[in-house]
């Protein structure tokens, strides 16, 4: 069953692949009337599934909120609370989302190609350049960007750049990893993945602004106050 499921994600990776990279090339004229196959549905968005033992029947540390059972528990910076991860793709010029999803799954990473999938979905191609922090770093989430023809500027980690004028050394390890930090660390890969926090950062201090109540007309003069 297993082997028939990661064959099964192999192929609809392929397919993925395969339409970002056809909605990027010009159509060549056909005398055919069919119309053209639609894309393939973009990767669902991760679930996090309550743990089961080989009984199929919940563990003792299994947990389920009766009030909203898709819920999981979720950390965030005041804390933990019963919620859902949602997740959102900004574009740099208009700061207008053009990919968002929902899941219970709370790490970050798994979200990256599913919302990458739906921007393909929503725009008809994909980005020319993305960019993350590190919480959706992984080797597969760049190769898989990558081999949709997306240039990917996700931090690893804790990047340190060098000083102007400095020479940056490449480092001898080929990892992905490795390469990637290489990439940020040059003037380019910088001017690139700093501008993320001015491009998605607004749009959630717009979403998170609190709203206030609205504020009463004053009254005339002549009036009771």
């Amino acid at each position: 069953m297993k082997e028939d499921a990661d064959v099964a994600a192999v192929i609809k990776e392929a397919d993925n692949v395969a339409a970002a990279k056809a909605s990027t090339q010009p159509q060549e004229d056909s005398d055919d009337d069919d119309p053209p196959s639609p894309p393939p549905s973009p990767e669902p968005m991760p679930s996090h599934q309550i743990p089961r033992d080989k009984q199929d029947a919940p563990t003792d540390k299994a947990q389920r909120n009766f009030t909203d059972a898709d819920s999981r528990i979720m950390k965030t910076g005041d804390g933990f609370v019963q919620g859902y991860n949602a997740q959102i793709a900004v574009d740099e010029l208009a700061q207008v989302i053009v990919a968002l999803g929902v899941s219970n799954q709370s790490p970050d990473c798994e979200h990256f190609i599913p919302v990458l999938d739906r921007i393909v979905e929503n725009c008809g191609r994909p980005p020319e350049k993305a960019s993350a922090d590190n919480g959706y770093f992984s080797e597969g989430n760049v190769v898989r960007a990558t081999n949709r023809g997306i240039d990917v500027y996700i931090a690893p980690g804790r990047i340190k750049h060098g000083k102007d004028g400095e020479a940056i050394a490449v480092p001898d390890d080929d990892s992905v990893k490795a390469r990637m930090k290489a990439k940020l660390a040059t003037d380019e890969g910088h001017a690139v993945y700093s501008r993320r926090k001015v491009i998605v950062e607004p749009v959630f201090g717009q979403i998170k602004k609190p709203r206030l109540p609205p504020v009463p007309a004053p009254r005339s003069r002549e009036g009771a106050w």
